[in-house]
């Protein structure tokens, strides 16, 4: 879709908060990473905004969660949100919105617009990009 910049910007804006409100929709478990709706909300802000604006989008909330907002699921905030657990799915999401919606930007004039092999290729992106390349628990050494 294309915007002119203040559409832009508070369509940033907006799933921005999206972001932040879906991540508090939680169910904490017992190993320290709680299962949310975040992930749910960068999929659909990928979805809408494009590649370039999805990827900066998720960087602001980041940073917000980084100064110290409880952005974060369960209403957490701060730098020590990067080094718990979750981390890895943190620094994951920019990469996941920008491999997801470039996806969806070469599928938009198709009548089929997600079908069962992206959805695939989704899963196996978000385990790759989210587990295996940002394993935070082993760099830093951490205890559960």
């Amino acid at each position: 879709m294309e915007y002119n910049k203040i559409q832009t910007i508070c369509m940033i804006s907006l799933f921005t908060a999206v972001i932040t409100i879906l991540a508090q929709f939680s169910i904490p478990l017992p190993f320290g990473v709680p299962l949310s709706l975040q992930s749910s909300a960068v999929i659909l802000s990928t979805m809408l905004l494009g590649k370039r604006n999805v990827t900066l989008c998720v960087i602001i909330y980041l940073v917000l969660g980084a100064i110290g907002l409880p952005v974060f699921a369960n209403f957490r905030g701060g730098l020590q949100a990067f080094v718990s657990p979750t981390g890895g799915f943190l620094l994951g999401y920019p990469f996941m919105g920008y491999i997801i919606s470039l996806g969806f930007e070469k599928n938009t004039n198709s009548v089929q617009f997600c079908n069962v092999r992206f959805l695939f290729f989704f899963i196996l992106v978000k385990s790759i990009v989210c587990i295996y390349l940002f394993p935070l628990r082993i760099i830093f050494k951490l205890n559960p």
